[in-house]
């Protein structure tokens, strides 16, 4: 085998390993990320689909996870416009510590200040996971989404 043959041998497998190495790390930091699993909408502590305009609605999010961890998570509770880009109505940034198979629950305030109706369809949760990859967002149905109403 000649020189530049093995030297070009040895920079493909160099780049093999370090290709294996990326996708083991972000698919670990992937699969270990905090999971949702329930994601919901109160009024005065009672569950709710619907609101009033005016009203105090908490969004509120359940996590958990199979290993160890810790890391920054955003909150958004997210206006959804029809055809347009839906735009952030709330937001809060948490620093959280899980730990296998905890609970945690996120909550977040907001007061709707426009009705579903015309191209503002309502309000949903997004869940961005800012130390590990990725994010969640609620289903695009109603419910679980929030509609709101006028008084």
């Amino acid at each position: 085998m000649s020189k530049k043959a093995a030297v070009s041998l040895s920079v493909i497998l160099i780049l093999i390993v370090l290709i294996a190495l990326f996708v083991f790390v972000i698919g670990s930091r992937y699969l270990s990320r905090p999971r949702v699993v329930e994601a919901f909408w109160t009024v005065n502590g009672e569950k709710v689909y619907t609101a009033d305009v005016g009203d105090a609605v908490k969004a509120h999010v359940i996590l958990t996870s199979d290993d160890w961890g810790s890391g920054e998570i955003i909150l958004r509770v997210k206006m959804d416009i029809k055809l347009w880009f839906d735009r952030d109505y709330a937001t809060h940034r948490f620093k959280i510590l899980l730990k296998p198979k905890g609970i945690i629950e996120l909550e977040l305030e907001f007061t709707p200040t426009l009705p579903s109706s015309g191209r503002q369809r309502g309000y949903f949760i997004e869940v961005g996971f800012e130390s590990w990859i990725g994010k969640w967002t609620m289903p695009s149905s109603y419910p679980p989404r929030l509609t709101v109403e006028t008084i």
